[in-house]
């Protein structure tokens, strides 16, 4: 694999593949894609010429049904929410999605996920920096020849299974186990919302370094 050259900022490459992640943001933005609590974050970010934001999430509640683990042809997500539910909510879902059909049955609670490129890699060493400090700590990147890429990641996720072949670990009569249920996605979800909280304050504060870092990089 090829190193980059963190001085790459103002070369072709860099700037048309910033166009194109700032035109599918600005379409999925458009079409209400965008979860609202990460959007300030992402803006930004995206106010960096040296930065530009991919496909994001600032953590949410989600239903999964498939047939084999890992079969994402033939199911995927069910329902999916990006604040804390309610019992009837889930109750719902789980009552008129015909899960029966699918052997394997889970639902998750999931973190944060920060997904990002830059031409610069100080800039993408002080923001696993910040990450790395606030707990994010399965956080990384992977150099390529046109960009850096940087995963931002929570660590606030639960998933419990509702079915595995024959066997069905809810009754969706017991609202006391719904209830239980839905608490525990309640709670690590709120927990991924304020780790969410906390990277914002992180990346403001370093905002004045990553400008500067940003300004050298385009000088070549």
């Amino acid at each position: 694999m090829n190193t980059l050259i963190p001085t790459n900022c103002n070369s072709t490459n860099w700037i048309n593949i910033r166009n194109k992640f700032l035109e599918s943001l600005r379409e999925a933005m458009t079409r209400h894609l965008i979860d609202e609590d990460i959007i300030d974050i992402l803006m930004l970010l995206n106010s960096i010429p040296c930065i530009v934001t991919s496909s994001s999430c600032s953590g949410r509640i989600a239903l999964f049904a498939a047939n084999a683990p890992g079969d994402k042809k033939r199911g995927g997500i069910v329902a999916k929410w990006h604040k804390p539910i309610r019992v009837d909510e889930l109750l719902q879902v789980l009552r008129g999605a015909r899960l029966d059909n699918y052997k394997f049955v889970w639902v998750s609670a999931q973190p944060l996920i920060l997904a990002l490129y830059t031409c610069s890699l100080p800039i993408a060493n002080e923001l696993l920096r910040v990450a790395e400090r606030l707990g994010l700590k399965y956080s990384g990147m992977k150099i390529r020849e046109d960009a850096i890429y940087i995963m931002i990641l929570g660590t606030e996720r639960v998933d419990i299974p509702l079915r595995v072949d024959n066997n069905i670990f809810i009754d969706l009569d017991n609202i006391k186990e719904i209830s239980s249920i839905v608490n525990i996605l309640n709670t690590y979800l709120v927990l991924a919302k304020r780790k969410l909280a906390r990277l914002k304050r992180g990346l403001a504060a370093s905002l004045t370094l990553v400008r500067r870092e940003c300004e050298e990089a385009t000088l070549y």
